[in-house]
């Protein structure tokens, strides 16, 4: 309730704000009247129709009227409750687009190699990877070492291993290790993929998938696939 009267008010603040500000331009007094004089128009030009005619404007205003009333609850729907519209396509059209780069180790130990993420569109609270998979079907999870903060409108840099678990024994690879092992095991034409998932501030989650490529100087690239809305993730390393 107190939600929907602060979005009005605030609704009601921006128009007020942009009212006062096409005054103090000068510009306000030739809306209004450019705005009544097409609306005087619509009105002599309706009436002057036929009785059929003014029907059938009639039936068109009050169809898109229900359409816009239509398009009104479903957007107050997915606000109210995400949860139960996760697949919507007004979610899917609004959501944040998700990059990631990777940046190699440096040259001391505590320049350990980085994952970076960058956004376009809305802010992402929440991220989330899964483990890299081979289509061979090889699992490696990866490890973020440190918490991810809200992405904003800078990238997040985030150090992380991935690692290959050995009963109870966590063998650390650096990803060009790693990637190189692969490749070595199955061919140059295997590359693993990931799935990266994250959330919104509406509380709406999605996951981009990443192919991970890497060419003769080490230089990894990953490959963005589409985004995807999906319900909350239970990512569970393999054992």
């Amino acid at each position: 309730m107190w939600k929907r009267i602060l979005a009005a008010w605030s609704l009601y603040r921006h128009g007020a704000a942009l009212r006062d500000l096409l005054r103090s331009l000068g510009i306000w007094g030739y809306i209004t009247t450019a705005g009544a004089g097409m609306i005087g128009t619509l009105v002599a030009q309706w009436a002057s129709l036929p009785i059929w005619g003014q029907i059938l404007v009639g039936l068109g205003a009050f169809a898109l009227v229900l359409l816009c009333v239509g398009l009104s609850v479903a957007v107050k729907r997915v606000a109210a409750d995400p949860g139960t519209a996760i697949p919507s396509t007004l979610v899917q059209l609004n959501a944040p687009t998700l990059w990631v780069d990777y940046k190699p180790k440096g040259t001391t130990a505590l320049e350990a190699e980085s994952l970076i993420f960058r956004k376009e569109g809305p802010h992402i609270k929440t991220i989330q990877p899964g483990p890299l998979i081979w289509t061979v079907r090889e699992l490696r999870p990866i490890n973020l070492l440190s918490v991810i903060g809200p992405l904003r409108t800078e990238p997040v840099e985030c150090k992380f291993t991935a690692f290959e678990q050995r009963g109870d024994t966590q063998m650390l690879k650096e990803l060009p290790e790693l990637l190189r092992e692969m490749m070595g095991k199955f061919g140059n034409d295997v590359h693993p993929s990931i799935e990266i998932y994250y959330e919104d501030y509406g509380g709406n989650w999605f996951y981009r998938t990443f192919i991970l490529l890497i060419d003769p100087w080490g230089k990894i690239v990953w490959e963005p696939g589409p985004v995807q809305s999906c319900a909350p993730p239970n990512v569970v390393s393999p054992s």
